[in-house]
């Protein structure tokens, strides 16, 4: 699984959730007895498992990546033969630097066509 099925199955184990809470208090409401019952305490128990199951699994997920779009740099200390590691971590995307506005009418014409024109 790649980050954006686990970022899905995340967002579709919470709309569960919802919904299961929803059915319940339903079935609470027709039946009384069904307050006594365990349903509510089992459920969380699973979602807590499947949660922190695909949260680990994303971190891990990104942590690779990060590790992935950094550089590692090997570098030779002298005549010695011990080695260091260097990690120069690498942007995909320059910096940009945006126009600032201060407030001014007057300023705001110029500030709006520098903006649009820096994003074009």
């Amino acid at each position: 699984m790649d980050e954006t099925d686990l970022l899905v199955r995340l967002e579709m184990l919470d709309n569960m959730k919802g919904d299961f809470n929803a059915a319940q208090t339903s079935l609470e409401k027709l039946d009384l007895m069904e307050l006594a019952s365990d349903a509510r305490a089992l459920f969380d128990e699973a979602f807590v498992e499947v949660k922190s199951k695909l949260s680990r699994e994303l971190v891990s997920l990104q942590r690779k990546n990060t590790d992935a779009n950094s550089t590692t740099v090997r570098h030779s200390l002298g005549d010695t033969t011990s080695s260091g590691n260097v990690t120069i971590k690498t942007s995909r995307l320059p910096q940009l630097q945006l126009p600032k506005f201060n407030g001014s009418y007057v300023e705001n014409v110029d500030s709006a066509l520098l903006l649009k024109m820096t994003l074009s």
